[in-house]
């Protein structure tokens, strides 16, 4: 029977003291040879790994009399070791339980096999970074999926015969990428084994740094991938359109990401901030590897610019990125083309950001009634009703929408609805737009999403990115006074602290909200307030004279009912207390001169802030009109108790 012989090969370079822990990680793991190659480290940690070696006899020991690199390191084993297949670990790397069984029996099932590819645990152990634990592993790929990003460890399974016939490794950074673009571009077979058993950590002192990447991965794939082998790989389907103003810095950091995880892609740049000398190098040579960069007049707006986009981009199938975010490998593009393949109703589909999964698509209500739009986040309401997701024929899952984020893929023939007459804040009126001026429908797919990434320091960008007369045009074009919304945590929270309320009977919420309302002190006419003991009237009926009253001087309030106040607040509100929120401190004072003699029969608790938080609402950041509860039961025609419940 065929049994496949296996060489592990460790590099190490001045790191004694982890190459120990990889020694003692594999040691059990009945390799048919282990090497490990000294590139040339000096002479007291040569000493050091000498004397490691000694206690491990049946490893065979190399050494470089001077450093050579990772790359030549790994080609000094390959040619000295005996197997027909080689594998490698780096010395900061290490092996959690022997997998050598398992593998060549993958080897005897899969005879076609040249590369067998695994998942590996990553481990980031930089001080700069966050200690994380990720699976990094892929099944299968094209050789523009690996030009866009490395699918492959290091350490993955290759036959010797592959090594020789692409001639080895190269002595550069990342030696091992472009070692696989060569393999790749040769058509030899990969197979997955599906199995993590090699954990790889990335130190201050990582091995990378013996050749030293100084440059950016653009530079670096100019150089090591070759221009030409970037063109021949573009994705012929989908475009990628960016829109940048005064956030360079941000952009920098987000082409870098494209052009490490989405490098098949086409870029559409539309610039409408400053020039820079440092801009301008940047895009020479993107343009140079034939993607599409255009300046427009300083703060044309990001509606104009994404119009613009959509009129320059050639592929099929948009997608709209921020100059403040950055791919990452979860940024899988084909999961949203994959969705609008086959949904044809629909023509944007949205992708999540990561940090914002519980906002990542809404339902709005469009309240006639009291002119205001409310926003409604539908993974909160869907949740505990599974059966409202959809899912494509390869299981990719997704939903229907109003709203999405701005992480989109849109079809080209969509209308161009973008409204110029808005600059920064458009993101909710083109979504409106959609639905009401188009006949494609939104959708929403939680399974691929892009790093917001919102550090902007630059003082101008941040004082033009709110426009007030903008809010103004808005309200004018859907003829509503406020939009409103609130997002998952809030209401998570609400429910949390409202498992004992019990519905009540709400009063009407006869308020008004005129935009200049005419406001004037005077007594009230039907029920002496200064005297407490003189009032006979119904608790009820003397609330409703008071509405009476608000409502006729035109005073802008919000009626809060006291059952919302309890489930927000974790206190105990007595139901003889009228609570009345206003939207400025003008009428926060007049009401409360107004009703300064109330006494002891009515506590009047007025906020004066727009977004109205009785009590801080523990800051649960619920921006739409209290009371909260009747609002959601008016919106949906449910009761409180049965929104709870899912």
């Amino acid at each position: 029977m065929y049994n496949p012989t296996i060489s592990l090969i460790i590099p190490t370079y001045n790191r004694y003291k982890w190459l120990q822990r990889a020694i003692d990680s594999i040691y059990f793991v009945e390799f048919d040879e282990v090497i490990v190659v000294n590139d040339g480290s000096n002479e007291k940690c040569t000493a050091e790994i000498e004397k490691i070696l000694d206690n491990y006899p049946k490893i065979k020991y190399i050494k470089h009399e001077s450093n050579k690199g990772l790359g030549e390191a790994r080609n000094t084993g390959v040619k000295k070791c005996n197997s027909e297949w080689v594998t490698f670990l780096d010395d900061d790397d290490y092996y959690i339980k022997n997998p050598l069984e398992n593998l060549k029996k993958h080897i005897i099932k899969h005879p076609e096999a040249d590369v067998v590819n695994y998942k590996i645990t990553l481990k980031n152990l930089n001080s700069n970074l966050k200690s994380k634990t990720v699976d990094w592993g892929h099944e299968k790929f094209t050789l523009e999926e690996l030009v866009n990003y490395n699918r492959l460890t290091g350490s993955s399974l290759l036959k010797k015969s592959v090594w020789q016939k692409v001639k080895g490794y190269k002595n550069i950074p990342y030696e091992d990428w472009e070692f696989w673009v060569r393999v790749k571009q040769a058509n030899f077979n990969f197979v997955f084994y599906n199995d993590i058993f090699y954990v790889r950590e990335n130190v201050d002192e990582g091995l990378e740094k013996i050749t030293g990447k100084e440059m950016s991965d653009i530079d670096w794939k100019i150089k090591y991938l070759g221009i030409n082998l970037i063109k021949q790989s573009r994705n012929k389907d989908i475009g990628l359109g960016i829109s940048t103003f005064l956030r360079d810095d941000s952009l920098f950091r987000l082409v870098d990401s494209v052009l490490m995880h989405l490098q098949e892609f086409k870029m559409y740049i539309v610039d409408q901030g400053d020039r820079s000398e440092e801009k301008d190098k940047l895009y020479a040579k993107l343009t140079k590897l034939g993607h599409v960069i255009k300046y427009i007049p300083y703060d044309s707006g990001i509606s104009k610019t994404r119009r613009i986009l959509k009129e320059i981009c050639k592929e099929e199938f948009l997608v709209y990125m921020e100059d403040d975010f950055q791919a990452s490998y979860k940024t899988n593009l084909y999961k949203l083309k994959e969705i609008l393949d086959e949904n044809p109703d629909l023509g944007v589909v949205g992708g999540n950001l990561e940090g914002y999964a519980t906002t990542g698509a809404y339902s709005y209500f469009l309240n006639r009634a009291d002119n205001q739009i409310c926003y409604f986040p539908l993974d909160y309401l869907i949740e505990k009703n599974l059966s409202k997701w959809e899912f494509t024929s390869k299981g990719t899952k997704f939903l229907r929408a109003d709203i999405v984020s701005d992480f989109t893929m849109w079809r080209r023939e969509v209308p161009n609805i973008f409204d110029d007459n808005v600059k920064t804040i458009e993101h909710t009126h083109v979504y409106l737009l959609v639905k009401t001026k188009t006949k494609y429908k939104v959708g929403f797919c939680p399974e691929t999403e892009i790093r917001h990434v919102h550090d902007n320091k630059n003082p101008t960008y941040n004082a033009l990115r709110t426009r007030k007369k903008e809010l103004d045009y808005l309200k004018s074009y859907w003829n509503v006074f406020d939009f409103y919304t609130f997002n998952k945590s809030s209401l998570y929270q609400l429910e949390k602290t409202a498992n004992n309320i019990t519905p009540v009977n709400y009063l009407p919420l006869d308020h008004i909200t005129q935009k200049n309302p005419e406001i004037k002190i005077q007594k009230l006419e039907t029920v002496e307030y200064n005297k407490v003991n003189k009032i006979n009237l119904e608790q009820k009926e003397i609330i409703i004279k008071i509405i009476n009253y608000l409502n006729k001087n035109s005073i802008n309030f919000w009626l809060l009912n006291y059952s919302c106040l309890e489930a927000v607040t974790k206190k105990n509100i007595v139901s003889n207390k009228l609570y009345i929120g206003v939207s400025t401190p003008n009428e926060k004072e007049l009401i409360i001169k107004t009703f300064e003699y109330c006494g002891e029969l009515f506590d009047i608790k007025v906020e004066g802030k727009r977004k109205i938080k009785p009590a801080k609402l523990y800051d649960l950041n619920i921006n739409v009109p209290i009371p909260v509860v009747a609002y959601l039961e008016k919106t949906f025609k449910q009761t409180w108790e049965e929104l709870k419940n899912g």
